[in-house]
């Protein structure tokens, strides 16, 4: 896991990265937010960001393991990339 190669070769398109991403979320067969828990993930938006943290914990556990590593696994990437 965390093989960035294709990406340090696309350094100089980070929109081609991006777009590719989006595209790949936006055609998944199920959205990696299940649509049962999502009115509860929008719902945090009221909350403080410093108030955010066990909420999303919590609801990341009641999403079946398949979203929650890929929600992980984006969240460490999205982490990588901003440092």
């Amino acid at each position: 896991m965390q093989n960035y190669y294709y990406l340090t070769e696309l350094k100089e398109e980070p929109h081609a990265v991006s777009n590719y991403l989006k595209k790949v979320l936006r055609e998944m067969s199920e959205p990696l937010c299940p649509y049962d828990l999502y009115t509860q993930f929008r719902d945090l938006s009221a909350l403080p960001c410093e108030s955010r943290m066990n909420p999303v914990k919590d609801l990341v556990n009641k999403m079946p393991l398949i979203n929650q590593r890929t929600f992980v696994f984006l969240i460490r990437f999205f982490l990588k990339v901003i440092s």
